[in-house]
């Protein structure tokens, strides 16, 4: 079965909405509310699109990128003298973010990878530790999501891959999230979706054993890792339905944690 990382990625959205909405003050321009607003359409349908029947897929996908695109397209458009002002009201940091995610959910790495730099290059006291912590990591999930395309297509279980190519991405990707990880507090809610984040990288590279170039298991040391980020997970307090799902998409043999 083909990993669920683009859903997972789905759970990190409205978690980020919630904290652009709280950051935005009475002072913020119209330009950007409706900015933010685009954004946050763009996001429920996002999570929508991970339950929605099949005849609905095709109008959450068009607002689900329509929105992403108008977010990008409004935050493009302020001048100088627009972006002066949110600057000084501590909120540019803010709107780069909602752009480089913007572009992330569109599979324009590019694009994304540029916003979240000048994010965190120039503004990284706009954004605070926990959404400094989300664009720093935007990296690693680049990696995954690129990772998982290289998996390409299973026909009979066997997929049209290269697994040195997918382990080197998947590689990058989970040590850009652990870097990130520990930058935050053990309590942080985004702990989860990044815990998560990671147990699906594994699962992409337990895929990857089944290329059609034959395939590599994974080390000893790839295991013991696969197993710590599931307890690390557990730890959180996070719900049982979904570590006794990991254990299952994982094939992990012994999920008892200390």
């Amino acid at each position: 079965m083909r990993t669920w990382i683009p859903n997972i990625h789905r759970t990190l959205v409205p978690l980020l909405t919630l904290f652009l909405l709280t950051s935005i003050g009475c002072g913020t321009t119209r330009a950007l509310r409706e900015a933010q607003s685009a954004f946050s359409d763009a996001a429920t349908a996002d999570m929508q699109l991970r339950t929605a029947p099949e005849e609905t897929t095709a109008a959450l996908l068009g607002v689900r990128n329509g929105g992403y695109r108008m977010t990008i397209g409004i935050i493009d458009g302020f001048n100088a003298i627009q972006r002066s002002q949110l600057s000084g009201n501590e909120l540019w940091g803010n709107a780069l973010m909602l752009k480089a995610m913007s572009h992330w959910r569109l599979a324009e790495y590019d694009a994304a990878d540029k916003a979240a730099n000048e994010a965190i290059g120039k503004y990284a006291k706009q954004l605070g530790p926990r959404d400094a912590a989300i664009l720093s990591v935007l990296d690693g999930l680049i990696a995954l999501d690129q990772a998982h395309a290289k998996l390409g297509v299973s026909t009979a279980g066997v997929f049209q891959c290269n697994y040195t190519d997918v382990n080197e991405l998947v590689k990058m990707g989970l040590s850009t999230i652990e870097n990130s990880r520990n930058g935050l507090s053990a309590g942080a809610p985004v702990q989860q979706y990044l815990l998560q984040s990671k147990l699906a990288g594994h699962k992409i590279r337990v895929d990857a054993t089944e290329c059609d170039d034959g395939g590599t298991l994974p080390s000893a040391q790839e295991r013991t890792d696969r197993k710590n980020d599931y307890c690390a997970l557990e730890a959180t307090g996070v719900d049982r339905a979904v570590t006794r799902d990991w254990v299952s998409r994982l094939g992990i043999q012994n999920a008892t944690c200390p």
